[in-house]
């Protein structure tokens, strides 16, 4: 039997694996069997260490000679477009991880979607993927993704067929989320993620999302030099005009805080993050992700002791809920949308007005 690969590993090419003490990734290729065991041949540096993963399964499919008609050869085609290039980092970020989820799903006979001939691809095919994966919201952002991704490929390239899978069909139905956090669950989450060292940068975008009603986009892309004069300058995306925040004693906190993480963490030349990993980088989605979702799973199983009593979190919140609740709490109830209505989405606590006579 096939030893499994460690959790590290699952996500490489076949073959393909870290390490450390060379500075990279190596491929291994496989030769097939001689006298009943594998014969392998020598190691093939791939990439650095530092490489994100599309960059990899890039230098995967140069060195094994892969053919020029999969999905995951057009979505990675795209991802290095100057199109893609062209984005947000959010977008971009989003992107990455809409291709991986993508490429990574099982078929029915347990092959990788990414590994797909695009022929093969197929209306029926889409409308498994909306019904069966877990995440109903996120499946429609996948196969919007991959419908616009289809569209640019098939204006390029002759192998691309030119009926696009994800053309009529229905996504799932999404229903505008008017769950408002209160205050209690709010200071509960926000206690354990103060409590967690681990993830330190967690509790300083939980306050900086709500004190400046962002995005976790907007909250990642901040960079230092965006704190100047006693104010947070704040480039909103999805056509959301700017801002500059005044910063209030609790968002100093937030603030000095931030500029403690990792100090001797490099600087990327287009300037330093004021939440940033070790690298100097931006937190990656997929971290944060992860990390959200064991501090929401600990708010709602161990929760939090306050004297003689123990607090859990009774109903599950996103992160994007906390800039509805920054909006609903605030004077103005301000968040640079353009439109009354865009505005109204992040409104979550009912009007008191009084009756007519």
């Amino acid at each position: 039997m096939a030893r499994k690969r460690n959790d590290s590993n699952s996500k490489l090419p076949p073959y393909t694996y870290r390490r450390e003490r060379d500075g990279g990734y190596y491929l291994r290729p496989y030769l097939g069997s001689e006298n009943g065991k594998p014969k392998f041949g020598k190691d093939i540096r791939l990439c650095g260490l530092k490489a994100p993963l599309s960059e990899i399964w890039k230098c995967w499919e140069r060195e094994t000679n892969q053919t020029k008609d999969t999905l995951r050869w057009l979505l990675g085609e795209y991802h290095d477009s100057n199109q893609f290039k062209d984005l947000s980092g959010s977008t971009q970020g989003n992107y990455e991880d809409y291709r991986e989820k993508l490429t990574n799903r099982s078929t029915q006979s347990g092959k990788k979607w990414g590994d797909a001939p695009l022929t093969a691809v197929s209306t029926k095919d889409i409308m498994r993927y909306l019904d069966t994966y877990p995440a109903k919201i996120s499946a429609n952002r996948h196969i919007q993704y991959l419908k616009a991704v289809w569209n640019w490929g098939r204006l390029r390239y002759d192998q691309v067929p030119q009926r696009n899978p994800c053309m009529g069909v229905p996504l799932n139905t999404e229903t505008p989320s008017e769950r408002y956090v209160e205050d209690w669950e709010y200071h509960l989450v926000l206690d354990l993620a103060k409590e967690s060292k681990r993830v330190p940068y967690l509790w300083i975008m939980m306050e900086i999302a709500y004190l400046c009603r962002a995005r976790r986009g907007e909250v990642t892309n901040l960079k230092i030099s965006d704190i100047r004069n006693g104010r947070v300058r704040l480039i909103r995306g999805k056509g959301s005009k700017g801002e500059l925040t005044k910063i209030s004693p609790r968002l100093q906190l937030a603030v000095d805080a931030a500029m403690k993480l990792h100090p001797n963490a490099p600087s990327p030349l287009s300037g330093g993050y004021l939440i940033h990993d070790k690298h100097g980088l931006p937190i990656k989605k997929n971290a944060f992700d992860s990390a959200w979702q064991r501090l929401l799973r600990k708010a709602k199983e161990l929760g939090l002791k306050i004297g003689d009593e123990v607090l859990k979190l009774e109903k599950h919140f996103t992160y994007h809920n906390l800039k509805a609740k920054g909006v609903t709490d605030h004077t103005e109830q301000w968040a640079g949308h353009k439109s009354e209505k865009a505005r109204m989405v992040y409104i979550r606590k009912l009007k008191e007005i009084d009756a007519t006579r």
